[in-house]
């Protein structure tokens, strides 16, 4: 998921103080957030215990499919 999908989510639940937070790691959404978010958007319930990680390794998964193979 990119960042600013996960942004746009997240606005329609916290204020933008808040999201802000979240992503900086002071903050983290409750458990009965998480099971939310996790049913409406497949966002993985301990995602969250590092969000910068998991956005990182998803993008990152996402630029190599996107990647075409190199020909000979």
């Amino acid at each position: 998921m990119e960042r600013e999908k996960l942004k746009t989510i997240l606005l329609n639940h916290y204020s933008k103080d808040s999201v802000k937070s979240i992503f900086c790691g002071r903050m983290k959404p409750s458990i009965e957030k998480r099971i939310v978010l996790n049913n409406e958007f497949n966002i993985p319930i301990l995602a969250w215990e590092d969000i910068k990680s998991y956005l990182s390794d998803n993008l990152s998964s996402i630029e190599d499919k996107n990647q075409l193979p190199k020909e000979n």
